[in-house]
């Protein structure tokens, strides 16, 4: 159970950086149209800004799964970095560093 938990994670932390990743790209690209004259270029950005926000919902969703899937097997967590350190071991040693790098990103 604990191999599985920890291949969730790092699926979802994979999905997590890619979509982190995206935001910052989408935060750069809606920078550059607020200083443009053209108020077409900010409304070109809603759409990937509603997609980019339904994949933070589904991985909210995601990680809510993990937690609940965690409690169920007797390791109830109330975060990815708390459950992580609590089943250890080398896949541990793996993720900590990873939901450290998104949780300071989240905190930019």
């Amino acid at each position: 159970m604990q191999q599985r938990l920890l291949g969730e994670i790092r699926q979802f932390l994979g999905a997590l950086d890619a979509a982190q990743e995206d935001m910052l790209t989408l935060f750069e690209r809606k920078r550059t149209a607020l200083k443009s004259t053209d108020p077409q270029d900010l409304l070109k950005l809603a759409e990937p800004e509603a997609d980019l926000t339904a994949r933070f919902q589904k991985l909210q969703q995601q990680r809510g799964r993990i937690l609940q899937s965690a409690r169920e097997s007797g390791q109830a967590a109330d975060s990815m970095r708390i459950l992580v350190g609590r089943i250890g071991g080398e896949g541990a040693a793996e993720l900590l560093p990873r939901i450290e790098q998104a949780q300071r990103r989240s905190d930019e």
